[in-house]
C-alpha cells in the first residue's frame, strides 16, 4: 500500500492542456485531509474541436476517501 503525508501534496492544483503548444483547457484539483479521510474534486474546463466544430467540454469529479 502506498501512503503519503499530507504535507506532501498540494491542496489545490491547476494544469494547463497545451497540445501542439496551444493552449486547449485547464484541470483544476484539489486535495483536502478531513476528520475521517479525504476529499479529492477535479475540474476539467477544455475547448475541443472536433470535425471543424469547436465544443465545450466540462468535466467535474468529486469523491470523499476514507480509510477502511
Amino acid at each position: 500500500m502506498f501512503q503519503t503525508a499530507a504535507g506532501e501534496r498540494p491542496a489545490d492544483s491547476w494544469i494547463e492542456h497545451l497540445p501542439k503548444h496551444k493552449k486547449i483547457g485547464v484541470v483544476h484539483r484539489t486535495f483536502t485531509a478531513r476528520d475521517n479521510g479525504f476529499h479529492f474534486g477535479e475540474n476539467v474546463f477544455m475547448q475541443i474541436n472536433t470535425l471543424g466544430v469547436t465544443q465545450a467540454l466540462n468535466i467535474s469529479t468529486e469523491a470523499t476517501l476514507i480509510p477502511i
